[in-house]
């Protein structure tokens, strides 16, 4: 089982268009696909069409009561481990607890045998949801947006990493960077991605350029992967081309 954290502290980096739409394409090809939603704002798990609020058991009871992770079965494919704003006061509440960082990581070792793939998708900060993911992780896929903001922090993101290592994952492995709402139209997109290859190239692999489309605004609102919103959409063949990526981590 392949354990990979969408991870970067900004927001707007397309975090979960990533995991839902990466996810759907590796269950298209036949692996057996759980998303996990760890952010409070539970974009990932609106996508799956279930309303937030109405969940009684999420992802936040797991990692406060060690309780089994609440799975929503055979949604586009996938099972998904949805969220709710129960988690914006996760750290305060797991400060007590023993072994915080370790929650994520204990709930998924019973689910090793049962899923290929694992997709986390992390809030956009760099708290116990996120510390939780990168220890349970096997590998870490960092999505940029071709912007300054995407390139704010880096070093702080770089430094989480690190505390992951430290804190016990040390077989923890870089999936690679992918650049994200790029426009070829504007300039400054390109001197951004040519700084996202001057602080990458040498030590992560960068994956196709996501450009930007509204394509994606109309899956977003419609509850769907973008290829069942325009199947026809010349982002489809970067998804795939990313998933063969790492079908070989």
């Amino acid at each position: 089982m392949r354990t990979i954290a969408l991870f970067n502290q900004a927001g707007g980096q397309a975090k979960t268009t990533l995991t839902l739409n990466l996810g759907y394409h590796l269950a298209e090809k036949g692996h057996r696909v759980l998303l996990i939603d760890l952010d409070g704002q539970a974009s990932l798990t609106k996508q799956s069409g279930v309303h937030p609020r109405e969940l009684k058991t999420t992802i936040y009871h797991t990692l406060m009561d060690s309780k089994p992770m609440p799975i929503l079965k055979d949604i586009h494919g996938m099972d998904w481990v949805p969220a709710n704003g129960d988690l914006y006061g996760l750290d305060l509440k797991l400060a007590g607890k023993h072994k915080p960082g370790l929650k994520l990581r204990t709930a998924l070792q019973n689910a090793s045998q049962e899923y290929d793939f694992v997709l986390i998708d992390c809030p956009p900060n760099l708290g116990m949801a996120s510390a939780n993911a990168l220890i349970a992780a096997s590998h870490v896929l960092i999505p940029i947006e071709t912007a300054e903001k995407g390139l704010e922090g880096i070093e702080e993101l770089l430094a989480t990493i690190n505390y992951a290592v430290k804190m016990g994952n040390r077989s923890i492995r870089s999936a690679g960077i992918i650049p994200t709402k790029y426009d070829v139209r504007e300039s400054i997109c390109k001197e951004y991605y040519k700084k996202i290859e001057t602080y990458f190239g040498k030590a992560m692999k960068i994956h196709p350029i996501i450009p930007s489309r509204t394509d994606f605004k109309h899956a977003w609102a419609a509850r769907v992967p973008l290829v069942k919103c325009n199947p026809s959409s010349d982002v489809i063949p970067l998804f795939k081309e990313v998933v063969e990526s790492l079908e070989t981590l």
